[in-house]
């Protein structure tokens, strides 16, 4: 109704001084501006066009409403207490694999859970309302996701068999690459760099996956049969939010409901490999004692 209400973003000249992509943020609209009959709302998006970013590019959720309601609506408490666990399992593990430099699968199980929770942060709504220029936010987000799920793989092969195939190490050194390249690219070509990326993931990094889980319930080894099952569960709504970005736009995030209970499940299992480590240990002890006396 001819009232500016809010602005995001900074523009200097024809270049951006500071990008501001939203999702999931409330914005009060004074009451006092509103008319009884009709009422006008204008939009101004400024953005590269060739950025599928640009413009209102989520295909539900434009609501007005009661602010409190709506930011009532948009809050998702459980999600944050979820990240916050992930993180600091994932450095507990970082902080076991200083301890014992041998175990690189508690290094590779660490950034896997740290850079999850690092990742679910940065698709939460709560980031967008902390102000931050939303290309450090985005790039953040993907590179994040390449190292992560490059560490996931890498924490199948340490775990079961104590090293990577040569297929494996060349699948790392992409992840890397792409995430050089995407702190480096615009916008609109990180995105390019990320269809490439879920190619990649579907056809060479999942089948790698299911293949090192696969050898280790055939060759019998513990936990492998629990880990195989869980991972499938994991891969289905890894694939489902997959499609999400891609097609449906909805915002569900389902995989980081699926993620804790996955997550939980690989650090009781890690949990109990080093219990039985220091069974061992102890007996041998014993054993050791026994022999001197």
């Amino acid at each position: 109704n001819g009232n500016k209400i809010l602005e995001e973003g900074e523009m200097k000249g024809d270049g951006f001084i500071k990008r501001r992509t939203v999702r999931g943020v409330v914005y009060p609209l004074p009451k006092s501006l509103l008319k009884s009959s009709e009422n006008q709302i204008l939009i101004h998006i400024i953005g590269d066009p060739r950025y599928n970013h640009t413009g209102l590019y989520i295909t539900r959720g434009y609501t007005i409403g009661y602010y409190d309601s709506l930011k009532y609506e948009v809050q998702d408490r459980i999600s944050l207490a979820l990240i916050l666990v992930y993180i600091v399992v994932g450095f507990y593990h970082l902080f076991l694999y200083l301890k014992r430099r041998k175990e690189k699968y508690n290094l590779f199980f660490g950034i896997f859970s740290a850079g999850a929770g690092i990742y679910f942060f940065t698709r939460s709504n709560e980031i967008f309302e902390l102000g931050i220029d939303s290309e450090i936010t985005q790039k953040l987000e993907l590179v994040v996701l390449y190292l992560f799920f490059s560490s996931f793989f890498q924490f199948f092969s340490y775990f079961y068999f104590n090293k990577i195939s040569k297929f494996q190490r060349y699948l790392s050194y992409f992840h890397i690459f792409i995430a050089v390249l995407t702190i480096i690219s615009p916008l609109y070509f990180c995105e390019v760099i990320l269809r490439l990326w879920q190619g990649v993931a579907f056809l060479l990094a999942l089948p790698s996956i299911i293949f090192s889980l696969i050898l280790g319930v055939r060759f019998k080894a513990n936990y492998s049969r629990n880990l195989l099952f869980g991972t499938i569960i994991m891969i289905f709504s890894a694939v489902f939010d997959i499609l999400d970005s891609l097609v449906f736009n909805m915002g569900i995030a389902f995989s980081k409901y699926a993620f804790f209970i996955y997550i939980m499940g690989i650090a009781t299992v890690l949990a109990d490999k080093f219990s039985e480590i220091h069974r061992q240990t102890e007996f041998l002890n014993v054993t050791l004692e026994r022999k001197v006396k």
